[in-house]
């Protein structure tokens, strides 16, 4: 792995099986989506192309980004009439963002991930996505592993990643020898490792970067919380419905991107 992966490319591996690239949880698929695009946001942040105003709204500080799923990202930021929060962001990248076929591309030009293409009962051209890459996943995962445990200041990335992939809940793929003994070990020792200071002296200024970051991951955790409940409380209505001999419901439509999926 020659350069850095942005958290939504890191994401976007540890929510794939390693054999051909599908999700590791169908059911996940709208979680990790939210995830990613919650990650997309923390890339535009950590990286300077937008800050945050005393609302907390997202404004943009650059109006290019060399990443062009990021560029994609910042542009909506930058084309918006009003300011928006981090909810809102979150909302309208998963929404229209965050398809897998959009994120993966990144993957395979880096390297990271190959695209086979196979013949399924001789009519059909079915794509699989595996990871050519293994020991580039294998980094991410003992980064994340290196957090639990120990009391060493970790880095301000790191962190962000794992609190995604608590909240995409893929904690169970990423640490499955730890959540397979003892799940509730496993979820202490992530809430422990969440409060952790990173590591890093900081000038005046750089402190209260760090504590903006701070205020919109914690939001964004939230936010991201919220989402899923409301997530949930959807596909159990829906279910109901089915059950009852409805027709399982329609999309929400409008201009947030919060429509239900």
């Amino acid at each position: 792995m020659k350069d850095t992966l942005y958290l939504y490319e890191q994401l976007q591996l540890l929510s794939m099986r390693d054999e051909d690239g599908k999700p590791h949880d169908y059911n996940l698929t709208q979680r990790v989506g939210y995830a990613l695009a919650g990650g997309a946001l923390m890339d535009l942040l950590l990286g300077g192309y937008i800050g945050l105003d005393e609302k907390k709204n997202c404004i943009p500080k650059q109006h290019t980004a060399p990443n062009v799923t990021l560029n994609t990202f910042l542009q909506r930021i930058v084309k918006a009439k009003k300011p928006k929060d981090a909810k809102y962001w979150v909302q309208i990248l998963y929404t229209y963002n965050t398809t897998s076929g959009r994120l993966l591309q990144s993957l395979i030009d880096r390297g990271i991930v190959r695209q086979e293409l196979r013949k399924q009962w001789k009519f059909f051209t079915v794509k699989r996505f595996p990871v050519a890459d293994i020991a580039a996943k294998q980094a991410i995962i003992k980064r994340l592993e290196n957090l639990l445990g120990t009391e060493e200041p970790p880095e301000y990335a790191t962190l962000v990643l794992l609190s995604l992939a608590k909240s995409a809940r893929l904690l169970r793929y990423v640490f499955p020898e730890r959540f397979h003994n003892n799940p509730t070990a496993l979820d202490n020792d992530v809430q422990a490792a969440l409060k952790k200071q990173p590591h890093g002296t900081f000038t005046d200024e750089a402190i209260e970067d760090a504590e903006r970051r701070q205020e919109i991951m914690e939001a964004m955790e939230i936010s991201l919380d919220m989402l899923m409940v409301a997530v949930d409380v959807i596909s159990d209505a829906v279910g109901s419905f089915g059950d009852a001999g409805g027709d399982g419901g329609s999309d929400g439509g409008g201009d947030g991107g919060g429509g239900g999926h």
